[in-house]
């Protein structure tokens, strides 16, 4: 049998910034608060996340193919980013714009390869399916499955199979498969135009304060802003942090002659 691979959710060089000396990191839970200790190599990391078994694909596309693809392509574009990163630390800003470009990538990709955004297409099934079973539930449907099945098919059955079906519709769940495929076209095709055409800045503050997860982004709008729920599309700023003291900045509209910025803050205090 083959062993599978573990994967990073957050990437390696991503939790490197945020641990000590010898490679520590502390991962906190965010329902249970429970604390666990461990190394930035081993913490975030699942068998086979980013797998997609030969057996899941179409019989034309499957010779030759390589269960391990979708996570070599993300350690490429990952080993740009950390360049590119390394150069933001470094103070090399603004960046040119393939750079801006292969950042924009690699955050888009962030945005959707978490269990969170599995989640999120689970549960709009759960939010849209009952619509969809609603007009599919025809009486001609169920008088022919009823049927089929030597049952009453009366329109006193029929109603009472709709109503029923309706209370309690079946749960669907889209296979690990094809969240990876549906993930990485949300990324590319909505996600990144979205990201890159923001005008960026860079804050670094004067202390260590800031933390990282497996969606590290924050959503904020001004007072007075429009009303959420906010996303990458709508969100009047993103933020996303690079290390315990640098964060990108990244606005919605574009700001006045300035596309691109450093500014340097104090750290937030604890009561803020």
């Amino acid at each position: 049998m083959l062993k599978m691979a573990r994967h990073h959710i957050v990437p390696q060089m991503t939790l490197r910034r945020f641990a000590d000396s010898v490679d520590r990191i502390v991962m906190v839970g965010r329902t249970d608060g429970r604390r666990l200790e461990t190394k930035a190599r081993t913490a975030c990391a699942e068998t086979g996340f980013y797998s997609i078994p030969t057996a899941d694909i179409e019989e034309h596309a499957q010779a030759g193919h390589d269960p391990e693809f979708v996570e070599k392509v993300l350690a490429q574009i990952e080993g740009n980013a950390k360049r590119i990163f390394d150069c933001v630390l470094d103070g090399a800003f603004p960046l040119p714009s393939e750079d801006k470009f292969k950042l924009s990538l690699f955050l888009s990709l962030q945005m959707t390869r978490d269990w969170s955004y599995r989640e999120q297409i689970n549960e709009l099934i759960d939010q849209l399916f009952p619509y969809y079973l609603e007009s599919a539930l025809t009486d001609e449907k169920i008088r022919g499955f009823l049927k089929g099945r030597d049952d009453p098919h009366d329109p006193a059955a029929i109603e009472t199979f709709r109503n029923e079906a309706l209370e309690n519709p079946p749960k669907l769940r889209m296979s690990p498969s094809r969240i990876i495929q549906q993930s990485l076209d949300s990324a590319l095709h909505v996600t990144l135009e979205h990201l890159y055409f923001r005008s960026w800045r860079v804050l670094t503050f004067d202390s260590p304060c800031l933390l990282t997860s497996d969606h590290p982004f924050g959503y904020w709008s001004p007072p007075g802003g429009p009303e959420g729920p906010y996303g990458v599309g709508n969100a009047p700023v993103v933020f996303y942090p690079i290390d315990r003291r640098t964060a990108l900045m990244m606005h919605l509209r574009k700001l006045p002659e300035i596309v691109q910025q450093s500014v340097v803050l104090p750290a937030p205090s604890r009561s803020t």
